[in-house]
């Protein structure tokens, strides 16, 4: 990466200095260099045969904040193993939390049940309040 000014010799647009021209010759060996390795690693076949697969349209952004507090409750369910975890999922409460949380009052083991009945009665009453 070249700044503007070491680029043009005296501010003349157009006219490229000689330190440019040996930092790009210099950057340009490199990046051949190392090209060249990968292709002696992985043979000449394998990387002509790889092509970009990105399309912009197809993007996906994801916000996993959701998940991850589901993902914290199962695992409290499972091992049941604190107040401070249950303090934890109280702060992150949302309602897709509580259908989780209800849906699986109703499928997992009486035992698992009474767990997750204990962590709604909690996450009910904090889901709708600013996290602490």
């Amino acid at each position: 990466y070249l700044e503007d000014e070491d680029m043009y010799d005296g501010g003349r647009e157009g006219v490229v200095s000689h330190s440019a021209i040996v930092a790009e010759s210099d950057l340009r060996s490199k990046v051949e260099t190392a090209l060249d390795g990968l292709h002696a690693e992985l043979g000449e076949d394998f990387c002509e045969s790889i092509q970009p697969q990105h399309d912009g349209k197809k993007v996906r952004t994801y916000d996993s904040y959701w998940n991850w507090v589901v993902q914290d409750a199962m695992d409290f369910v499972r091992t049941s193993s604190s107040a401070k975890v249950s303090k934890q999922l109280s702060n992150r409460a949302t309602p897709e939390l509580i259908e989780t949380l209800e849906y699986m009052q109703k499928t997992t083991t009486a035992e698992q049940s009474k767990t997750v009945s204990m962590l709604l009665d909690e996450l009910k009453a904090w889901v709708n309040k600013v996290p602490v």
